[in-house]
């Protein structure tokens, strides 16, 4: 049982400026809401992904870097669905619980988006239950001492990464020297300062990893790791687990598809 949002409780934003499509659906009957938003589809979405320079998070004073095309998309998904937050809470009260997931870069906007929305006032950090991605590309730099700084739990953010696929490492892998000055000199948007970025010069990395990893990893003869159809592969989890994960999974996938055929 859910409901629809009337127009008044959220701030329209014309479709086209959103480089990924998003969408919400609530559980009245148990008080929680749930926000996905899908992965790289379009041009837009890619250039989101590349632009990529370090600007500061919200506040200078949290000492938080984040990639910059997802920061502004985050934005301007937080615009939209801040007034749905905020009246979900106002009815549901204690018993309210916000989740929110994505995919690749979707996955990069919910984590930024649940720090946002905690941030901000819009949802206290005791209603925004869990975030969890898929296959997503970290974006903050200071992001596991910022969820210390807000009492968070490292489970707070879960990352759910096939073992061999490379998104999720994008941004979090070694970077060698002839990498860095590469990004230095490179033109136009695509030019980073890389002294400005911490994580260059303490981890050699451009975004440090934040939150609890899951891999995937496939075991010989244990099938295909890929699948012709909207879905993850779950191998080898523990039940609970493996239960978790397989309905976010037909959460997120569910509402996407309704969003799209609307």
């Amino acid at each position: 049982p859910g409901r629809d949002f009337p127009a008044e409780t959220s701030k329209r934003l014309p479709s086209k400026r959103l480089p990924v499509a998003y969408a919400v659906a609530a559980d009245d009957e148990k008080g929680t809401l749930w926000i996905s938003i899908e992965g790289s589809t379009s041009l837009a979405s890619w250039q989101t992904n590349l632009t990529f320079q370090p600007v500061s998070f919200e506040d200078p004073a949290l000492d938080v870097r984040v990639h910059r095309g997802a920061y502004e998309a985050a934005r301007d998904i937080y615009d939209a669905v801040e007034g749905i937050v905020r009246a979900h809470v106002d009815v549901h009260g204690t018993n309210a619980r916000v989740h929110i997931t994505g995919h690749s870069i979707g996955g990069s906007l919910a984590m930024v988006l649940a720090l946002m929305l905690i941030l901000r006032g819009a949802a206290d950090k005791k209603h925004v239950a869990d975030v969890w991605t898929f296959g997503a590309p970290y974006v903050l730099c200071g992001g596991d001492a910022l969820l210390r700084r807000l009492s968070l739990p490292r489970s707070f953010i879960k990352s759910v990464a096939m073992g061999k696929d490379i998104v999720p490492r994008s941004f979090s892998c070694y970077y060698p020297a002839w990498a860095r000055r590469a990004l230095e000199m490179a033109p136009g948007s695509l030019k980073v300062d890389v002294l400005a970025q911490k994580s260059f010069l303490e981890e050699e990395m451009f975004y440090s990893p934040v939150g609890d990893m899951f891999l995937l990893q496939a075991m010989h003869g244990s099938g295909a790791i890929m699948v012709l159809r909207p879905a993850v592969w779950l191998p080898r989890l523990t039940t609970p687990l493996r239960k978790t994960c397989a309905r976010v999974c037909f959460s997120a996938r569910s509402m996407i598809i309704a969003q799209r055929t609307r």
